[in-house]
């Protein structure tokens, strides 16, 4: 059995702003890829929850955060289930 809480992962070295983001079109207002960077941990939470966590901005300094702690819900269900 796979345990996640062991998995490593790496942070982006900075959190970036949309408008400084190459991805970013002045002229639309928006991500070019569709993505969306939240502004608190709130927020990333719940678009993660509603749309998926590929929607949040890879630049997000949360979105990592939110990874693991869902990685650890589902790992908690999948343990509770066995026992």
């Amino acid at each position: 059995m796979l345990d996640t809480r062991t998995l490593t992962y790496t942070r982006p070295l900075k959190s970036k702003l949309c408008t400084k983001c190459q991805a970013y079109s002045r002229r639309a207002r928006r991500c070019l890829y569709g993505k969306a960077n939240p502004r608190t941990k709130r927020g990333v939470r719940e678009a993660a929850s509603i749309m998926g966590i590929s929607y949040i901005c890879s630049y997000n300094k949360w979105k990592q955060d939110i990874i693991h702690e869902m990685q650890d819900e589902i790992f908690d269900k999948i343990v509770g289930e066995d026992t």
